[in-house]
């Protein structure tokens, strides 16, 4: 049963990061914002795709931030359950993928991504 688990959740994943690679454009020197960013390997990817050098990410677990820092990503160890970092209008690309169900009240993220 767990091999089943672990292959549907590997396939959610690759479908998701797929369909968020898929829906970006070419947009140089634009600042993207990964939010929940991992090891910032996704990150990258996100950022080749848009074609930006400006990544920066948040990331709750300070190890895996480490990792994300070690691939040149910008990262705040940070609770979004508990503030957004960044001002308004400072990033113009964000991304939040497999965040949601690690928030306490995700209807308050949706209104501090307006906000930026």
């Amino acid at each position: 049963m767990n091999q089943i688990l672990t292959s549907l959740w590997n396939k959610n994943v690759a479908d998701s990061r797929a369909s968020i690679l898929s829906s970006l454009e070419s947009s140089p020197n634009v600042t993207l914002l990964d939010c929940g960013c991992d090891d910032g390997q996704f990150t990258l990817e996100i950022a080749k795709k848009i074609g930006t050098k400006n990544i920066f990410g948040i990331e709750i677990v300070e190890e895996k931030a480490k990792r994300a820092e070690l691939r040149r990503v910008k990262v705040l160890v940070n609770d979004l359950n508990e503030n957004f970092p960044f001002y308004s209008e400072s990033v113009d690309v964000i991304t939040a993928n497999q965040l949601i169900e690690h928030l306490y009240e995700p209807e308050g993220l949706s209104v501090k991504f307006i906000v930026c």
